[in-house]
């Protein structure tokens, strides 16, 4: 990725299957730091047939450490959770306003020329379709795509192995990579 030098920090938690990334202040910096750690987040997951969901959001946060203890709330991680589990496909979703915030000053960009934020019709649960900002992942992980041979949901799902064969996959989650399989064409 092309872009410039950053100083924002950086603080990251996991746990179960979830991570949360926050930033001090809501400068250009901790934008495109945001940003470029959850797509190397997202290669480094595609690259270990992980699938990821996920949304990026901009808001309130508060967080208490006490005793060794973490409580941490605010809208945006309840946006980036809402955003992040209703889609139907593996991705990553932003909401309007980190949309607008990138698009106002694009802060990077990909060598190949790909743009980085893409509006899309993104599935959402019972069929329906939100028209959301994505990251455009299939721009970073292009060699892992290319190992896929062929752009099908069983072939998508065959990447994923680890979490089933595709055979004995839920119809929910193959209806996921089917999505997936339609936005990679749609990006491609």
């Amino acid at each position: 990725m092309v872009g410039y030098l950053f100083r924002a920090s950086l603080n990251e938690r996991f746990f179960s299957d979830t991570v949360v990334i926050s930033t001090r202040d809501d400068t250009d910096d901790s934008l495109y730091a945001i940003l470029v750690r959850v797509l190397e987040l997202f290669r480094v997951a595609f690259r270990r047939s992980i699938p990821l969901r996920g949304g990026v959001a901009f808001g309130s946060w508060f967080e208490l450490n006490e005793n060794g203890r973490e409580l941490f709330t605010g809208d945006a991680l309840l946006r980036a959770y809402e955003l992040g589990e209703s889609q139907q496909m593996i991705g990553i979703c932003l909401c309007d306003v980190v949309r607008q915030r990138f698009m106002g000053r694009p802060l990077f960009s990909f060598p190949s020329g790909a743009v980085v934020i893409k509006d899309y019709p993104v599935p959402l649960k019972k069929g329906v379709r939100s028209n959301r900002a994505v990251l455009n992942w299939p721009a970073i992980c292009e060699q892992e795509l290319k190992m896929l041979k062929e752009l099908v949901p069983v072939r998508l799902a065959q990447h994923f192995y680890a979490f089933g064969k595709p055979e004995t996959l839920p119809e929910e989650v193959m209806v996921k990579h089917e999505n997936t399989i339609e936005f990679l064409k749609c990006v491609g």
